[in-house]
């Protein structure tokens, strides 16, 4: 686990690479697919939170023995290591794989989804998620590409990432996340259009907050995706 910094202050985290988290985890899946009937579950911060997380003294003697060399791996900078980032990306993937098959197991259509970065290759080499390969394993229905960027551009660009390494039977298993928090909604409106005009599954909207504390937002968006 890793604590929160002054200059993130988003709490705590659980480390993917310490196997008693994913035992911790596939417990709570395990408790909600008994006591529970589900239309779907939802894997959120399913990722780490930059390049540098992920260094957990467990993790990384695990690793260590994997490789059967300390000398090897020192003589390395662990920061942008590929061989440990692969290590810390099999780690989620595994223990996505796992869960999928889990819940699989338990209530067939229950419909998987995670939230994933929008730049499929900074997801991979920041973040630990490679989530190109969760769709193409099955471990996830669906991928939601958190496209929270005001940026008409920036936002096309994370689009044309997707639909370049991503074979095409992928793209109808998006849902286009696209974010209303920090923008107007004349901004989010017409990312929204911009999306209808590829074949993603749907958009995903973040957050309720904004129409709850601004009622007349939803009908602004309406006019804009026009």
């Amino acid at each position: 686990m890793r604590k929160k910094s002054d200059s993130n202050g988003e709490g705590f985290y659980l480390a993917p690479t310490h196997p008693k988290v994913d035992a911790y985890l596939q417990n709570v899946i395990t408790e909600l697919l008994q006591n529970y009937s589900l239309d779907g579950i939802h894997f959120d911060y399913i990722r780490y939170h930059d390049l540098e997380y992920g260094l957990n003294p467990t993790g990384l003697k695990i690793f260590l023995n994997y490789n059967n060399s300390l000398s090897r791996f020192k003589s390395r900078q662990i920061n942008g290591n590929q061989t440990f980032l692969g290590y810390k990306q099999s780690a989620i993937t595994g223990f996505l794989s796992n869960a999928s098959t889990r819940i699989k197991a338990y209530q067939p259509d229950c419909i998987i989804s995670a939230a994933v970065k929008p730049n499929l290759i900074n997801a991979r080499n920041l973040f630990g998620q490679e989530w190109d390969v969760w769709l193409a394993g099955g471990f996830i229905d669906w991928a939601v590409p958190m496209n929270y960027t005001m940026d008409l551009s920036t936002f096309d660009k994370n689009i044309q990432i997707m639909k370049k390494n991503l074979p095409e039977k992928y793209i109808d298993r998006i849902v286009m996340g696209i974010a209303t928090y920090n923008q107007n909604a004349k901004s989010a409106g017409k990312k929204i259009y911009h999306s209808s005009k590829n074949d993603f599954s749907g958009i995903s909207i973040f957050s309720y907050t904004v129409f709850k504390d601004e009622p007349s937002y939803a009908n602004k968006l309406i006019k804009y995706m026009k």
